[in-house]
């Protein structure tokens, strides 16, 4: 099951007006934004894309795990649609619509989902490999920085950037969990 079939290619998305600055993540570009900057609906939904991909690169190491160690990729199957729950709600927007502090808060959340599944998958798949463990401590203090917002209160450029940031070194952590992966 693909999360992401149904999504447009990552170069429909981009338009030349976002700025150069930014990360790519699972082929999706997250602009880093500043202080002042409007919220572009790229930002949102290539967020959001970026979230479906790394479900569709949980899925993945799901069914390779499947094969050798069905327990340990019947927890991560779990983790998955936990995760699933949350990318659900995070809504696609268009020119004009409001980016609110609640959706913010999926992100928050689904990035605490997220390090609880790396944190499992280190332990569990990649026996504490320093690598994955270094990286993901990185992803812990992107996290740190961050907090749910209440309604009507300013989501900051940092606190933006602080999630990409954080979700930008999944793709890596994904290698390093395949990688132990048993054949």
């Amino acid at each position: 099951m693909s999360f992401t079939s149904v999504l447009p290619t990552p170069q429909v998305i981009l338009k030349s007006r976002l700025p150069p600055v930014g990360v790519w993540v699972y082929g999706y570009f997250l602009r880093i934004v500043r202080r002042g900057d409007i919220i572009l609906p790229e930002d949102q939904n290539n967020i959001v894309y970026a979230w479906l991909a790394k479900l569709d690169a949980l899925a993945e190491i799901e069914g390779k795990l499947r094969k050798v160690e069905p327990e340990k990729a019947d927890t991560l199957a779990a983790y998955i649609s936990e995760l699933k729950a949350i990318v659900d709600q995070m809504p696609l927007v268009k020119e004009g619509d409001w980016v609110y502090a609640e959706h913010f808060n999926l992100h928050v959340r689904a990035l605490g989902k997220l390090i609880e599944i790396e944190e499992w998958m280190a332990t569990e798949i990649a026996s504490g490999d320093p690598e994955m463990v270094r990286l993901l401590d990185e992803m812990k203090s992107y996290f740190q920085r961050v907090e749910e917002r209440k309604s009507g209160e300013i989501v900051t450029s940092a606190d933006w950037n602080a999630i990409r940031y954080a979700l930008s070194l999944a793709p890596l952590l994904d290698e390093l969990a395949e990688e132990h992966v048993p054949k």
